[in-house]
């Protein structure tokens, strides 16, 4: 919102604390037994094609693919908070192999 603000001219500064900042994913997902897969999954390519991705970027959100540029900095250029631990990596991989017992994933 306040990438936006700032567009339309507003007197806001985003500033990112030296010791990171909280980033809130918004993952999308298809349930294996949704009763309408192929409309969700229809939907999903939609936001993920050139067109949607825009989209997104336009609403100053961080495209999912790094081929459409933002409008606002790359996840690479801040400290994410808090810093990732070694066991939080190391359950990284349980919790993604997890998620794909439980969803189509693309």
């Amino acid at each position: 919102m306040t990438y936006a603000a700032q567009a339309k001219g507003e007197k806001v500064e985003i500033i990112f604390p030296r010791s990171g900042t909280v980033v809130a994913a918004r993952p999308m997902m298809i349930f294996k037994r949704s009763p309408k897969a192929e409309q969700a999954k229809r939907f999903v390519d939609y936001v993920l094609s050139d067109e949607g991705q825009r989209i997104v970027a336009k609403s100053y959100l961080l495209p999912a693919r790094s081929d459409v540029p933002a409008l606002r900095p790359a996840l690479g250029s801040f400290q994410a908070w808090p810093p990732e631990s070694d066991a939080q990596r190391a359950g990284r991989a349980a919790l993604l192999q997890r998620f794909d017992e439980l969803f189509v994933r693309k």
